[in-house]
């Protein structure tokens, strides 16, 4: 137990709040094994000596209660086991007293100190010259004071400071303190030459005893006595010498400040401390004959008090306040150079409350009166221009602030040597480039960010938050050229850093995790995209002005979701964007139907055609109120319902449909533009399925010379499939050879946007194949039928419907080549398919038709007529008696 009380002791010695919950763990383990080390006996006193040492703990951090707690126990066992005249009885009640006076009860804090006081005087040897009894008497001559009864109060310290001297050397900083409270009474008396003499000894051992710059608790000390000093003087009419000691103050207030450590008490100390010295400089401006000097002063500190309430304290009103009184007090003095400083400084404010019009109001008349007061072109200039810059920028004028920051950085190379890396030139390049991207001068933009930020890593380093900014923004120009993978490289970089140095949940990590994720959608690696997505969201949510920021990631989570099909949480995520778009921007805002059409093609897509049509008529709503009829829009609108037309088998309506986007695209874009061949694709499926094949072959001829862009994969893609249409018509009116030809094309065109282990690849081999086994070419139909069924059967994606028709052909090709023991169970796993189906007796009827066969070649006539039965009862009880049922009831 004792060992771990020394610990305790140990660790308290540090004087770290690093290290208190450790010194009060030991302290507590001491005094559990104390309490079992001792069984029945606790009034022990070394238990007593350990709920000292707790109470210290406690209130050396403020714990008042706790502390008087453990006191209080403390007393009780040293009383029983000491007696009630030991000198750790004098010490507990010491402490008692000084928690007493904390809680203002100065009464019984009184009584706790006398009876201290006179325990010690005679338990010590020393009788009353012991440090013990100075410290009992500097706390009752604090009562004392308090209570106002003065002379009291200065014998206490006036004995107190003789024991100090005595034992600890005239010019110990416990010596300073004792001197410096003398001097506070002999003030309350109105004995000023005293409490100067005293508050001048203190003020010497205190600059005596200030260890460094950086020793605040020293230089507060100092301070405090330099104001002492001052008020006296104040008070006596001194005003000279009380500015002077003031002043000395204020310089010693302003190091303290700006130093890391410094607190908002030590901020408002400092600026008592500039009304102090305001005030005694205007008194005397009033008497004074030459009031420039003491008026540019008076300006100079209500402008740095402005500063403090700006930048240290955040709080703009009051910054403001300042900046107004000291702008009257240069005005007075016609000093444009100051004006123009300080109506920067309130630009800045301005800026900070969002006020972009005021606070580029400020900048500007501040720039005029920089140039009156400086004919030469300054840094302050340069940055008054950048300033207007960053105004213009938030207030939508690209034009205007790259006129402004081209001014600032012309003047600024001017400034600064050629060979020398700046960064107030690289934050300038920075922000034009910023304006050059909103302007969509892509190229241009990244000509200012690359040099901004090259500056940026050589002077900052690869891990500076503005390296980070620069980044980000290089990528975002990557984004815009559609450098995917560059834009990735330097937006996880940026990211990675930002990460490090902001605090979870940055709006600028949010930024860019944004970006990024767009990028990753394009790539389609949603896994990666949909948590940085739910990162940025949930920044975005606890953020004000940052609905429309939201909206979009609920907008990309949709796009995500629909890719790897989701597709209710992709609507859910559309809903949700649809929402805030509505509260914020209004219903008829064109961004509301680009999300309503969004909802419509995911709901079509769902089978859910209804609630398609009600969104895309909404979306028809709001085009018609914002663009009228003539408008593309309208066009991809029309494309949509004419989708569903035909999947309501409506295919005349789609007709139109289709017919009306096609007018509008070809009146409202350039001759060759892709969006026209997509049109005249949807057109010519109509035609081909109406049976109308010549008119289709002439669309889709027409649509593929469009499609002229060869490295353009969404181009190549929509290419490959018109092409696959054409020869589809192509074989309908036996025109083989050119059939074969539109495949073979579709085929290559798949593979370089798919590779030939796709299935997109292999749908077309089978459009080969078939054609293939139409003209004879029986193996090479069969080894490209072949390879579908096999993409088919491992694809996660299966189509029922096609994999069940590839089987069929393969059977037949098989039977026909005679190999009727192989085409069997092609035609049995086809008929299981499509048993399976829906509205689909023919295609049933087809195959058993085809396997009755198969068993009659085999001589299995009874299995051949049980197929064959049913086959003609299907295909009767939908055509009737047809020639294919003649054929049937023969067989």
């Amino acid at each position: 137990g004792e060992a771990f009380q020394i610990v305790g002791e140990s660790i308290g010695d540090i004087d770290s709040d690093t290290y208190r919950i450790e010194e009060l763990e030991n302290y507590e383990e001491a005094l559990q094994l104390k309490t079992e080390a001792f069984g029945g006996d606790q009034n022990n006193a070394s238990i007593a000596d350990t709920l000292y040492a707790m109470g210290c703990h406690h209130q050396r951090f403020n714990h008042i209660s706790f502390a008087q707690k453990c006191y209080e126990q403390a007393l009780r066992i040293y009383k029983l086991t000491l007696g009630y005249e030991h000198f750790s009885v004098a010490r507990v009640l010491h402490n008692i007293g000084i928690m007493y006076a904390y809680k203002d009860e100065r009464d019984i804090a009184m009584k706790c100190f006398k009876k201290s006081l006179s325990i010690r005087i005679s338990a010590s040897e020393l009788g009353d010259a012991d440090l013990s009894v100075a410290d009992s008497l500097c706390w009752m001559g604090k009562i004392h004071r308090e209570n106002e009864e003065l002379f009291d109060a200065r014998e206490c310290f006036m004995v107190a400071h003789k024991t100090k001297s005595a034992i600890l050397g005239t010019h110990h900083p416990e010596c300073a303190d004792v001197l410096h409270n003398i001097g506070v009474v002999c003030d309350d008396l109105n004995l000023h030459p005293q409490s100067l003499s005293c508050y001048s000894q203190a003020l010497a051992i205190r600059r005596a005893n200030v260890t460094d710059v950086y020793d605040v608790t020293g230089m507060n000390e100092v301070c405090e006595t330099l104001n002492c000093i001052a008020t006296v003087y104040r008070t006596t009419g001194e005003r000279q010498k009380a500015l002077q000691f003031y002043q000395q103050s204020l310089k010693r207030r302003v190091r303290i400040v700006s130093a890391v450590i410094s607190d908002k008490d030590q901020i408002s100390t400092l600026l008592r401390t500039y009304e102090d010295v305001i005030s005694l400089l205007k008194l005397e401006v009033s008497e004074s004959n030459e009031k420039s000097d003491m008026l540019g002063q008076i300006g100079k500190l209500l402008l740095e008090m402005g500063k403090l309430y700006d930048n240290r304290l955040r709080k703009l009103s009051k910054a403001m306040l300042y900046y107004q009184r000291a702008l009257e007090v240069f005005k007075e003095m016609k000093n444009y150079k100051r004006i123009g400083d300080t109506l920067s400084f309130m630009g800045g404010v301005h800026a900070k409350k969002r006020a972009h019009k005021k606070a580029l109001k400020c900048f500007k008349d501040s720039l005029v009166l920089r140039k009156i007061g400086s004919k030469e072109e300054t840094a302050d200039t340069a940055e008054t221009y950048h300033n207007i810059g960053n105004c213009e920028a938030k207030l939508g004028l690209f034009e205007d602030c790259l006129h402004s920051y081209c001014e600032a950085l012309k003047i600024k190379k001017k400034i600064y040597p050629s060979d020398m890396l700046s960064l107030s030139t690289a934050k300038t390049e920075h922000c034009m480039g910023l304006a050059l991207l909103q302007l969509g001068s892509v190229i241009e933009a990244l000509g200012f960010f690359m040099p901004a930020m090259e500056v940026r890593q050589q002077v900052l380093g690869s891990e500076h938050l503005d390296y980070a900014f620069s980044l980000h923004n290089v990528g975002r120009v990557y984004f815009h050229q559609g450098r995917v993978d560059d834009a990735i490289v330097c937006l996880e970089e940026a990211l990675r850093i930002k990460k490090s140095k902001l605090d979870n949940g940055h709006p600028s990590v949010a930024e860019t995790e944004h970006v990024l994720a767009s990028l990753y959608i394009q790539k389609e690696d949603i896994a990666t995209a949909i948590p940085l997505l739910k990162s940025a969201l949930s920044t975005y949510k606890g953020k004000k002005d940052c609905d429309i920021m939201k909206s979009d990631i609920f907008d990309l989570l949709g796009k995500a979701y629909s890719i790897i099909g989701i597709i209710e949480d992709a609507i859910l995520s559309y809903k949700h964007s649809l929402k805030i778009k509505r509260a914020v921007l209004g219903l008829d805002d064109v961004a509301c139907a680009n999300v309503l059409m969004e909802i419509g093609k995911l709901r079509a897509s769902t089978g859910d055609l209804n609630e398609a049509l009600i969104a895309f008529k909404e979306v028809k709503r709001i085009h018609k109120e914002v663009y009228g009829k003539e408008h593309l829009r309208n066009a991809d609108l029309l494309i949509q319902v004419g989708l569903i037309q035909e999947k309501i088998d409506n295919d005349d309506m789609a007709f139109r449909c289709y017919t009306e986007a096609l007018r509008l695209r070809q009146l409202l874009l350039s001759e060759n533009h892709f969006e026209i061949a997509e049109a005249l694709a949807h057109v010519g499926k109509i035609h081909q399925k109406r049976a109308e094949h010549f008119k289709s072959i002439s669309i889709f001829q027409e649509a593929i010379g469009i499609y002229r862009d060869p490295n353009n994969k969404k181009m190549m893609k929509e290419c490959a499939d018109v092409c696959r249409l054409l020869g589809m018509s192509q074989m309908e009116i036996s025109d083989t050879n050119n059939a074969f030809l539109s495949f073979e094309r579709s085929l290559k065109l798949r593979e370089r946007v798919f590779g030939k282990d796709s299935e997109e690849w292999a749908e077309v081999a089978y459009d080969i194949g078939v054609a293939k086994a139409h003209i004879g070419l029986h193996d090479e139909a069969v080894e490209l039928i072949e390879h579908f069924i096999s993409m088919k059967r491992t694809s996660n994606n299966q189509d029922s419907n096609n994999l069940s028709n590839a089987l069929f052909q393969l059977g037949l090709l098989k039977s026909k080549n005679r190999c009727i023991d192989e085409a069997l169970p092609l035609l049995q796993e086809a008929l299981k398919i499509r048993r399976m189906q829906d509205d689909n007796e023919l295609e049933i009827s087809e195959v058993l038709f085809q396997i009755g066969c198969i068993h009659e070649a085999k001589k299995d006539y009874l299995e051949s007529l049980v197929c064959l039965e049913e086959s003609l009862q299907l295909r009767q009880s939908i055509v009737g008696d047809d020639e294919i049922a003649g054929d049937t009831m023969l067989k």
